[in-house]
C-alpha cells in the first residue's frame, strides 16, 4: 500500500498541468488580494434568513475571503481536473491495464489515489491559505484587530489565525466529499473530458434542484459560519467524513471487480 501511494504521488508530481494550476492559484491570490485592498469589492459576505453582512477583506481575514470569492473556481475547475488526473487519468490512456497487472489487490489501487487525492486537496488549500497571508502582509494595511461576521465581535491575530485554520478545515472536508463523489464518476465514465462535462452536469442540476446543495458549494463560507456560529449542528461534519469513507468503501468495491481490459 506504502508503495502504491509513493508511486501515485511520484506519477503526480511529475504532472506539469499540477504544477500550473498551483501557480495559476498563487497569482489569483495576489490579483484578489490586491483587489481587496483598493476596496473593489468587499471580500467577505455572510448571510441568514434574516439579514445579510459584508465586509472588507484585511489582513486577519484575507483566506476567508479567499474561499468566499473563488470557490466557484475551487469547485467546477480545480476539484474535477484534479480528481480526473489521479483517477480517470490512467484509464483514459488505457496504462491503467498495466497498473492491474502489479501483484497488488485491485481495491488497493483505488484507495491509494484517493489518499493521494485527499494529500492534494490538503496541498491545494494550504497553498491558498499561507499565501493570502503572505500577500496580505505586502499588499493590505497594518490592523490590530478584526471582526467575526456572525456575532461581530473583535478578535486578534492569534485569534483569527486559528479561527481561519478551523474555517479551512470544515472546507477541507467538504473538498473531499465532493472529490470523491467525482471519483465515482471517474470510475463509470473512461474518457476524461466526458467525465468532466458530467461532473459538471452533476454539480449544475443538484444545485439547481437542491437549494441547501446550492449553498452548500457556491456560499461555503456562510455554511461554514453557521457551523462554528452553532446556527447548525457540527454533526454534519460527522455525516461528510461518513460519507467520504462509505463512498471509499463502494469505489474498493468496483475496482475489486475490475477486468484487466477495463
Amino acid at each position: 500500500m506504502i508503495k502504491l501511494l509513493k508511486s501515485e504521488l511520484y506519477r503526480l508530481f511529475h504532472i506539469k498541468s499540477i504544477y500550473l494550476i498551483f501557480i495559476f492559484s498563487l497569482i489569483l491570490v495576489g490579483i484578489i488580494t490586491k483587489l481587496f485592498s483598493i476596496k473593489l469589492f468587499s471580500g467577505i459576505n455572510y448571510r441568514t434568513s434574516k439579514w445579510s453582512i459584508m465586509i472588507f477583506a484585511d489582513r486577519f481575514n484575507n483566506p476567508q475571503g479567499m474561499i468566499c470569492n473563488r470557490c466557484i473556481e475551487i469547485v467546477f475547475i480545480i476539484i474535477p481536473f484534479i480528481t480526473n488526473t489521479i483517477i480517470g487519468e490512467e484509464r483514459d490512456l488505457g496504462s491503467l491495464r498495466m497498473i492491474l497487472l502489479r501483484p497488488y489487490k485491485k481495491g488497493q489501487i483505488i484507495l491509494s489515489k484517493l489518499i493521494t487525492l485527499i494529500i492534494i486537496d490538503f496541498l491545494y488549500l494550504s497553498t491558498i491559505f499561507i499565501s493570502s497571508y503572505i500577500f496580505s502582509v505586502f499588499m493590505m494595511p497594518t490592523i490590530s484587530y478584526t471582526k467575526l461576521l456572525f456575532n461581530s465581535s473583535n478578535i486578534s491575530f492569534w485569534e483569527s489565525f486559528i479561527f481561519n485554520i478551523r474555517v479551512y478545515l470544515i472546507y477541507l472536508v467538504e473538498i473531499i466529499l465532493i472529490s470523491y463523489i467525482f471519483s465515482i464518476v471517474c470510475t463509470f465514465i473512461k474518457n476524461t473530458v466526458l467525465a468532466f462535462i458530467v461532473q459538471i452536469a452533476i454539480l449544475v442540476s443538484t444545485s439547481y434542484l437542491v437549494t441547501s446543495f446550492r449553498y452548500y458549494i457556491i456560499s461555503p463560507l456562510n455554511y461554514i459560519y453557521d457551523i462554528l456560529s452553532k446556527h447548525k449542528s457540527p454533526t454534519i461534519i460527522i455525516f461528510e467524513c461518513l460519507s467520504i469513507i462509505i463512498i471509499g468503501m463502494f469505489l474498493k468495491l468496483i475496482w475489486n471487480r475490475f477486468d484487466y481490459v477495463d
